[in-house]
Parts: structure tokens; C-alpha cells; sequence
């Protein structure tokens, strides 16, 4: 699963803003009306997404092209590995495990549109499992699926990975120390009924379930 980058740093942004939105989960619509409401410029401006591009949604191609944007940076989430895990060994498991959590847009793709997600999933495959976002002012925010690690080293961050993409422990706990190497971190992963933020950990959970009729999320970053 870990097939590309672990961690990926991406330099200040000197031209124009940088925007996260939460799961995307196939509703490429919600998130072309949020960028136009946040007069997005793709010239100068970047979009950081917290993965769970995919299955749930009406659009999942539309958002797994996405990936082939400049201007669009991607961490990887576990609708995504599902997707890895079927294309990699499709058996009867991994189809169902699949299904069951959204993936029936895949089975009813005509052939060219079958071959075009095969070719994406090998963008999908190098995703990293965290990102930090580098601002001018010198503030480090991150990103990861579903919680933030311990420490924002690419070590932890591949001994953590499972839990970065599936872990719902964090969120509103306050047993857990804030992670050193960001000084704010983004996640989804978790629906919450309006952004969620863990003081504690200073780090913001913003899936707000947008597949189900529900605002997407997106928050511009400071810094």
C-alpha cells in the first residue's frame, strides 16, 4: 500500500491561497460550487484534500481526476486502499469489503472509463499517507486521512500509516499529546455535524458527510 512518497512537504505558496476540503466521496458538484463560492484561482491558488476521493458519491472519476491538477494535493484515505486492495488481488473478499462501503461506481464503468480509473490508480498508488503544508509566515500545518500520528516524521508516519488511514481514536479524545512538527493538522475520515477541533491535539476534523446532502467542507489556511 505504501508504494510512493511517505510524507511529502510542500514549499510556501507565494502567489495565492491555500484551501482543504473534507471527504470528497464522489461529490465532484459540491466541490466545483465550494471552490467557485471560495473564488478559487487554479493559476495561483492550491487545494489540499484529506482524502476519500471516492465510492459513495455521484462522481467518483470526476474527483479521482483531480489527481492530475497541478493545483491539487492529495493524501491518501482508506476508501482509497480499498480501492488499491481490490485492484491488486480482486477477489470475491476484497470486491465485497469494497461494495459495502461504496465502491458499486466501479462495477458499472463502461470499458474506457474502466481503463481510465486503472490508469489513476496508479497515481492513487503514490499518494502519501501525510502531508505538510509549508506557509510564509513559517507555520507548518499537516494533513492525514483519518487522525494525526505521534510525531510528523516520515518513521512514525510509516509505523502509524493503518491508523492514519482508519483510526477514529483520537478525535475526540484528550489522553493523546499534540504531535510535534506541525503546528495545526487537518483530518476527515470521521462525519462530525460541523468541523470538529481537538484542542488538545490542535487539529481539525472536517468531514462533514457530504455524500449524504450535507456541506462539504472547505477551509482556507492561515499563515
Amino acid at each position: 500500500m505504501l508504494g510512493g512518497q511517505v510524507l511529502k512537504t510542500t514549499p510556501p505558496n507565494d502567489l495565492g491561497s491555500d484551501f482543504v476540503v473534507g471527504d470528497l466521496h464522489g461529490c465532484y458538484p459540491a466541490l466545483e460550487k465550494a471552490l467557485a463560492q471560495q473564488k478559487f484561482n487554479p493559476e495561483i491558488d492550491r487545494l489540499f484534500s484529506v482524502g476519500d476521493l471516492i465510492d459513495r458519491g455521484p462522481d467518483s472519476l470526476g474527483c479521482l481526476r483531480l489527481l492530475q491538477e497541478p493545483w491539487f494535493c492529495c493524501v491518501m484515505g482508506n476508501h482509497e486502499q480499498l480501492m488499491l486492495d481490490y485492484l491488486d488481488n480482486p477477489t470475491m473478499d476484497a470486491e465485497e469489503r469494497w461494495r459495502s462501503n461504496g465502491g458499486n461506481w466501479f462495477f458499472n464503468l463502461d470499458d474506457l472509463e474502466l481503463a481510465e480509473v486503472k490508469s489513476l490508480a496508479e497515481v492513487v498508488a503514490d499518494l502519501p499517507v501525510a502531508v505538510i503544508v509549508e506557509k510564509a509566515d513559517g507555520t507548518r500545518i499537516g494533513i492525514s486521512h483519518a487522525q494525526p500520528p505521534s510525531e510528523w516524521t516520515e518513521q512514525i508516519i510509516i509505523s502509524e500509516a493503518p491508523e492514519l488511514l482508519w483510526g477514529r481514536n483520537k478525535i475526540f479524545s484528550d489522553e493523546y499529546e499534540r504531535a510535534g512538527g506541525v503546528d495545526l493538522s487537518y483530518h476527515g475520515h470521521t462525519i462530525t455535524k460541523e468541523v470538529h477541533f481537538n484542542e488538545m491535539l490542535q487539529a481539525k476534523w472536517i468531514d462533514l458527510g457530504c455524500f449524504s446532502k450535507r456541506q462539504l467542507s472547505i477551509e482556507k489556511m492561515h499563515g
